[in-house]
């Protein structure tokens, strides 16, 4: 079984907040994104917005929310975005079990060994 890694996504004004589980995303990132996850503290810039955006196929309140972000910055011109967060340490531990040599490349690159 896997280990579930947290996530959360949420819009700018805060009306809509969707938790998930990014571990499929985990299972199929590339050293590259996993660097750019790493580089942003796994957090609120493109790279953790990507996880979101790969969420939303599979899971219908990630795709909610996307919708919700439409429909308010078509009419109305305060317009809103979002921001994702995938907790680091569950990635980061699930990396170091599951794909040890991606784990390492990522722990050389950023200094973490």
């Amino acid at each position: 079984m896997d280990h579930k890694i947290p996530a959360k996504v949420w819009t700018d004004d805060q009306v809509i907040n969707v938790e998930f589980d990014a571990i499929e995303w985990l299972k199929n990132a590339d050293i590259q994104e996993l660097l750019e996850m790493e580089g942003c503290d796994w957090s609120r810039d493109l790279p953790a917005d990507r996880v979101a955006i790969n969420e939303a196929a599979s899971n219908e309140a990630v795709a909610d929310l996307f919708q919700y972000i439409n429909l308010i910055n078509k009419h109305t011109r305060n317009h809103i975005g979002f921001e994702c967060l995938v907790d680091r340490s569950s990635a980061v531990n699930w990396l170091a079990a599951n794909r040890p040599d991606d784990y390492h490349k990522l722990a050389v690159e950023k200094g973490l060994i």
